[in-house]
């Protein structure tokens, strides 16, 4: 019998492999879709009950600490999929962004609106001072005859200095945020 280092069997035949590919790489791209498919599959029963077992956003939300008490399993090896990635500079938050619409379904403060970052992390003061952490874009913006509208819900009025530069620096980035009619893809 003969031994074949596993990087020429993985490499492409035509370069004298057997073209198999990095199971590695293969086993990324199957979480990844599944990562995918947990935020565009908003219907599927298997989405349910996901949501029933980890919360609204799936387990997306968790932090590290949080996601090593979770029991070994497909759904956990998921949820950190991202993690690997990004020391190999692929980012799925970034990859996969969602396509906002009228609102019904990004959650305000937690899904990325603009950008790669989420609107908690860029406005920590303001999402201090959120009373409804939660909340759907169509709950904090609404289109009313071609004008966007904001309704805020904050614990207390906004102070001067740190939470109304942030409050000018939300309301300069939602400027050329538009609601539409069309769900949220």
């Amino acid at each position: 019998m003969s031994w074949i280092a596993w990087k020429k069997v993985c490499s492409n035949s035509r370069c004298g492999g057997l073209g198999i590919g990095s199971l590695l790489a293969t086993n990324f791209a199957m979480l990844s879709k599944w990562w995918w498919r947990f935020h565009t599959d908003t219907n599927s029963l298997w989405r349910s009950v996901i949501i029933s077992i980890h919360g609204n956003r799936g387990g997306f939300d968790f932090n590290d600490n949080s996601l090593m008490r979770l029991p070994p399993g497909p759904w956990k090896t998921i949820l950190g999929i991202n993690k690997p990635l990004l020391s190999a500079n692929v980012d799925l938050n970034s990859i996969f962004s969602k396509r906002n619409g009228n609102g019904s379904s990004t959650i305000f403060w937690n899904n990325v609106l603009f950008g790669t970052t989420d609107l908690k992390s860029l406005f920590p003061r303001l999402h201090a001072l959120e009373t409804d952490k939660g909340c759907l874009v169509s709950a904090r913006c609404t289109l009313l005859s071609g004008v966007v509208h904001f309704m805020w819900a904050w614990r207390r009025p906004i102070r001067e200095g740190v939470e109304r530069e942030q409050l000018n620096n939300l309301l300069g980035l939602l400027q050329h945020f538009s609601p539409t009619n069309f769900p949220d893809t």
